[in-house]
């Protein structure tokens, strides 16, 4: 514990306390398994609490290696690793010597988790999914950022929670840029990961496979028109080929949800003053 005086004098002192919480539940992710996990030992462990971090069960091994690696250099106890199914994350969050859990997750867990949490008020720190735009202005040089709209899509097979979701294109350029990005997206190479000089890899797991392949689906019987891709083939692992979506409806899932896999990256005609 640490204080720190704020006020001092004859009528008044202030003084405040900074106290460890006790255990810290880290519930982690699978897209960045070891580095998003790390954000929640190292701030646990700094502020004077032991932590217990949950693994993914599509990315359990270098959680678990790195909490193996390191506990000859910390007080036995201090930092635990333990790995199970998805009954493991409610045991954690509805343990009463758990006062503090911080996941790493979708909308819909984060959910759960909170309501969970409630019972015991206990501290709750959610890092959730989004649906982030971006906004393309008239002014600029089309064959220079139409490369990095896709890239800020696409990166890690859209598997990134801050990767854009929705592209809002100025009237203007509208058509010379989903000319351009098609045309960026087409070059890439699409395939397994033991292939050489993939660009988009599969997708990480079954399930996130399938909530992908359901945006295709859903896009299909709506009649929403592709301006690139549009249909799952057949291939080895969970590869997907990217699509693009030309000007959606508002209402559709595609511009209302994250499918977290994000091989979908939709257009939108923006009258932008």
């Amino acid at each position: 514990m640490t204080e720190k005086i704020i006020q001092d004098d004859e009528k008044l002192r202030i003084v405040q306390k900074y106290e460890p919480i006790g255990v810290v539940g880290g519930i982690c992710p699978w897209n960045f398994p070891l580095v998003l996990s790390l954000i929640k030992i190292c701030g646990g462990l700094l502020t004077g609490n032991t932590v217990i971090v949950k693994p993914s069960p599509f990315t359990p091994y270098s959680l678990l290696k790195f909490v193996e690696w390191i506990q000859p250099v910390l007080p036995s106890g201090v930092l635990q690793a333990l790995s199970g199914d998805d009954k493991l994350g409610p045991w954690i969050v509805a343990h009463p010597g758990i006062p503090k859990i911080s996941f790493t997750g979708s909308i819909a867990t984060g959910k759960k988790i909170m309501q969970a949490a409630s019972k015991q008020l206990k501290k709750v720190t959610l890092e959730l999914g989004g649906n982030d735009a971006s906004v393309v202005c008239p002014d600029v040089d089309i064959e220079k950022v139409a490369p990095q709209v896709a890239l800020g899509a696409f990166f890690h097979s859209g598997q990134v929670c801050v990767a854009s979701k929705r592209i809002y294109v100025h009237q203007d350029i509208y058509t010379d840029f989903l000319k351009a990005l098609v045309n960026v997206v087409r070059s890439w190479k699409v395939g397994g990961v033991s292939e050489e000089g993939i660009t988009l890899g599969p997708i990480q797991n079954e399930m996130q496979y399938n909530i992908v392949k359901g945006y295709f689906d859903d896009s299909t019987r709506r009649g929403l028109n592709f301006a690139l891709g549009g249909e799952i083939t057949p291939s080895d692992g969970y590869v997907i080929q990217p699509a693009i979506i030309d000007n959606p409806p508002d209402d559709s899932l595609v511009v209302t949800g994250e499918a977290f896999g994000k091989y979908f990256l939709h257009l939108h005609l923006a009258a932008l003053s």
